[in-house]
């Protein structure tokens, strides 16, 4: 696994512990959004709680609402993670997935 599936994969647990504490089902009112970043990546993840972002020259900018009216704005899909590198390359990442389904982890998004 790279450095980053690693990275991803420890937040990942983590937010999925606190699901399972906090199982929406069992507190519909509670909202999270989290979001962390290291020297090269940016990961947040989204639940019950609007959580945007848009691309930047060489980034990204992720947000609780849109800032502007600028028109590239885009929805974290609920129960999903976003990660962000330097480049400006976005993956999108729902909180289960299947390894062995997928070849890596991580999804270009569109």
């Amino acid at each position: 696994a790279t450095q980053l599936q690693s990275q991803f994969s420890i937040l990942r647990e983590m937010i999925q512990q606190i699901e399972k504490l906090t199982r929406p089902q069992d507190f519909p009112e509670l909202a999270l959004n989290f979001v962390m970043a290291n020297h090269s990546h940016l990961f947040a993840y989204r639940r019950n709680r609007d959580l945007v972002y848009r691309r930047l020259d060489g980034g990204i900018l992720i947000a609780s609402e849109t800032l502007d009216d600028h028109p590239d704005w885009k929805e974290v899909p609920e129960g999903y993670f976003i990660i962000g590198n330097q480049p400006g390359k976005i993956y999108l990442k729902p909180l289960e997935w299947r390894r062995k389904r997928e070849k890596s982890p991580l999804h270009r998004s569109q």
